[in-house]
């Protein structure tokens, strides 16, 4: 078994337009301690626009720089795509189910993405003590492979530490028929910080 320590640093800049749209540019660096050097950077925009008060439309464009493991090269994709959100639920239960799709293109070859998120998040405790729990199931189709061929499963609890941080602590298992190696576990930790206006 092979062990390897990751960290995912990400930016997200967002600009409200009217009360239905926002802009978010996202940037990205992940880092391995496998690897001397970042292993991935992205960069992207998204358009979220919001069609009634249950359902998220989100148009999008991203760049990602990768770097190959057993090539010892740089990979650079594009991905432009659409992904729609639908949620609901109850007062301190929150149900959500994202479908992404997006076309890869470029290195080594260029196909067609599907992933689908089923994902529930309650609310515990009360006061200064609530937190909440969150499970998540992503599967992904692709052209490729013309299969369901990827999972992700994903467990975890989320802490607010104040106005502007809160903690994620989670477990991620990920199963993959074609890909090396084909069976991931993983502990992580999200720590989110805001800059700005929140109101």
């Amino acid at each position: 078994m092979r062990a390897d320590s990751q960290a995912w640093n990400e930016i997200d800049i967002t600009f409200p337009v009217s009360k239905r749209l926002e802009l978010t540019w996202v940037s990205l660096a992940r880092l391995s301690s496998e690897i001397g050097h970042p292993v991935t950077y992205a960069n992207g925009l998204y358009a979220n626009i919001a069609l009634g008060d249950h359902l998220t439309l989100t148009p999008f464009y991203s760049q990602y720089i990768v770097y190959g493991y057993t090539t010892g090269q740089w990979l650079h994709t594009g991905e432009p795509g659409v992904e729609m959100t639908i949620a609901g639920g109850w007062p301190r239960c929150q149900l959500s189910d994202r479908s992404r799709f997006y076309y890869v293109t470029g290195e080594p070859t260029s196909l067609w993405v599907y992933r689908n998120r089923p994902r529930i998040d309650c609310r515990v405790g009360s006061g200064a003590r609530e937190a909440s729990v969150f499970v998540a199931d992503e599967f992904f189709h692709y052209s490729t492979f013309g299969g369901w061929t990827r999972y992700r499963f994903t467990s975890g609890a989320r802490f607010v530490l104040g106005k502007r941080s809160a903690l994620d602590l989670y477990y991620l298992r990920q199963v993959d028929q074609r890909q090396i190696p084909g069976t991931i576990n993983a502990l992580g930790i999200t720590l989110e910080l805001r800059i700005g206006n929140l109101d």
